[in-house]
């Protein structure tokens, strides 16, 4: 079972344009999931969990972004805290 917490916060602080705290933003958790999908040298991540809730992006953009990946077959269980 391959279980994976994503790191959806912010990107580089050294530069003050970007966001900081958490980064929900659809095309970013697909980013996440395909590098982690790279990293662990697996094809399906078993369990995608977010833990932070990024409070500029609705929940269902989230859940859409993650139900395209599971369509997908990328990933096969969400979860949510």
């Amino acid at each position: 079972m391959v279980t994976v917490r994503p790191s959806i916060s912010s990107g580089n602080f050294a530069d003050p344009g970007q966001q900081r705290g958490p980064n929900s933003r659809p095309e970013h958790i697909k980013q996440v999931a395909q590098a982690s999908l790279k990293r662990l040298k697996t094809d399906v991540i078993d369990l995608f969990y977010q833990h932070r809730v990024d409070p500029f992006v609705p929940i269902e953009d989230v859940a859409g972004a993650v139900k395209d990946l599971i369509q997908q077959g990328k990933v096969r269980h969400f979860g949510l805290s």
